[in-house]
């Protein structure tokens, strides 16, 4: 279940991209690596975000830049607001 949940993100991010045009990624909000980082690769460490903005975030989490990210919505709700930045 767990592995369906993360493809999930990555088709997700997929789906943004057709919808918006716009290249996204599934991030990670805590990094899983770094000096003093050791996130996991599991779904509910996952987010969708704008590549630009995952690109300009580097390792830092998300309570680090002032912001919280939406949890992710099912395929069948992917297009609310707030899914695909």
């Amino acid at each position: 279940e767990h592995k369906e949940q993360i493809i999930d993100f990555y088709l997700q991010a997929a789906l943004c991209q057709e919808l918006t045009g716009i290249k996204h990624h599934v991030d990670h909000i805590e990094p899983i690596q770094g000096a003093d980082r050791c996130g996991l690769h599991v779904a509910w460490n996952l987010a969708i975000l704008p590549g630009r903005e995952n690109q300009s975030k580097g390792n830092r989490p998300q309570c680090e830049r002032g912001m919280v990210l939406p949890a992710a919505a099912s395929r069948a709700s992917i297009a609310e607001p707030g899914i695909c930045s």
